[in-house]
């Protein structure tokens, strides 16, 4: 009896385990819509994760729940989008003079579909949810065990006027140094022209450890995060001296943190007409906080010059960072370029050297 109890044992485990393992690390993600005219909406939702410690997998279709209604007695129907990329996003592409950590690494899933939305005087709720965050996550409670929702609202004015949403620019950047002044443009373009209030706001709990990816989301006014406090909360998410901020006007993020630290962020864009409300969208991210290091580049001679043939080789040490990147060095007579460390076949002279990376 002892050996089929042992296989049904681990079994039952090969069942359950999997399930707790992908639905782990989503790092954040945000939906838009944009009106295509006779009631059809193309929406598009990014989702974002984990692809160094992360398990949860980037389906090739994601199952969205509309809500029409503003309280729990919403009626609600399914709908699924596409993926239609895949790609891991760059660290901090303004900034190639910096080495970040090797464990900072994070893929986003893009997700499309047009449907239909007809007219409707309570507007509509879009709505996707997923569990779970980091654990190593600083600023709220449980983050293991917190899932995410992703939703957007689209007003009864919005539908009367086929309105589309605000879009993100950019991208926050994945690390920003600890104690280094960040200034980040957050901003949002608008296709009619709206005016956009920006705010640091609570994202949404969706989803569970239990049920990661539920069939029908459940319905707004949704459950926000729970902050760690003191000193963190929906409008201070990071902390920091000065403390990290968004303008409401521009949505330029500014401060500079003085913790170490993974932190969950919340972005809210207001769109007004003429004072009145068209959507509202919200973008739930996460700030990697951590010492940075510049590298540095320096040159050494190890042949002399004695016999006035000219240097064959000189080496550089290229400290924290990778060998194999692209130089070009020039004095007025010699020019040369390559890929590595080394340097071949200069005469006697001071040197300009560039060195860049592949993204130039």
């Amino acid at each position: 009896m002892k050996t089929p109890l042992f296989v049904v044992f681990i079994t039952l485990l090969c069942f359950v385990i999997p399930v707790k393992l992908h639905a782990t690390h989503i790092v954040g993600g945000n939906l838009s819509y944009e009106c295509l005219g006779n009631d059809q909406y193309l929406v598009t939702m990014k989702v974002y994760r984990d692809c160094f410690f992360g398990q949860a997998i980037l389906e090739d279709s994601a199952r969205i729940t509309i809500f029409t209604g503003i309280d729990a007695s919403n009626t609600y129907r399914i709908e699924y989008l596409q993926r239609i990329s895949l790609e891991e996003i760059e660290l901090n592409p303004d900034n190639i003079c910096l080495s970040f950590p090797s464990t900072v690494c994070v893929e986003e899933g893009v997700y499309q579909s047009i449907i239909t939305l007809p007219y409707n005087n309570n507007g509509y709720h879009i709505s996707y949810q997923r569990c779970c965050r980091n654990n190593t996550i600083s600023n709220i409670y449980n983050p293991g065990q917190t899932g995410a929702t992703y939703t957007t609202y689209i007003s009864e004015l919005a539908l009367n006027t086929c309105n589309d949403s605000p879009l993100f620019n950019d991208f926050p950047p994945l690390v920003i140094c600890l104690g280094e002044p960040l200034n980040f443009d957050h901003s949002v373009t608008d296709a009619q022209g709206d005016e956009a209030i920006y705010s640091f706001c609570a994202p949404f709990i969706g989803g569970s450890f239990s049920n990661p990816y539920p069939f029908v989301a459940s319905p707004p006014p949704y459950t926000e995060v729970g902050f760690v406090t003191p000193p963190y909360s929906a409008a201070n998410p990071v902390g920091g001296n000065p403390a990290i901020a968004i303008d409401s006007n521009t949505g330029m993020i500014t401060g500079t943190p003085d913790v170490q630290g993974q932190f969950v962020i919340g972005v809210c864009v207001e769109e007004y007409r003429n004072g009145q409300l068209l959507s509202t969208t919200t973008r739930d991210f996460q700030f990697n906080v951590v010492p940075c290091t510049e590298i540095t580049v320096t040159g050494t001679q190890p042949f002399s010059d004695c016999d006035g043939g000219g240097l064959e080789q000189i080496d550089l040490n290229i400290i924290n960072g990778t060998p194999d990147y692209n130089y070009e060095w020039e004095n007025g007579n010699d020019i040369g370029n390559g890929i590595g460390t080394m340097i071949e076949n200069v005469t006697t002279g001071t040197y300009e050297i560039t060195i860049t990376d592949d993204s130039g």
